[in-house]
């Protein structure tokens, strides 16, 4: 009988001190290379089993640095910043 068990990720992460997340922060979708950059990173993440999360700072510093922290609490596997 199927009974629908689930992996936790937040107690994996915790038991490897790293995630399956890779933290992306961009200025924004404002043109087409950042779109496509971010199809690059989702297909590489697929090939290695990543999950990018993204978030925009629309080129403002504290929440660039907002964003890298809550990334590093994560404990995302890698971090990618696009200025």
């Amino acid at each position: 009988a199927e009974l629908g068990y689930r992996a936790n990720a937040a107690a994996r992460a915790l038991a490897r001190n790293r995630s399956d997340l890779i933290g992306v922060v961009l200025p924004g979708f404002g043109n087409l290379f950042l779109a496509a950059l971010v199809e690059a990173l989702r297909a590489a993440g697929d090939e290695h089993d990543y999950v990018p999360l993204l978030a925009t700072i629309a080129e403002d510093a504290e929440r660039e640095v907002n964003a890298i922290e809550r990334f590093l609490e994560l404990r995302v596997a890698g971090l990618v910043l696009v200025s």
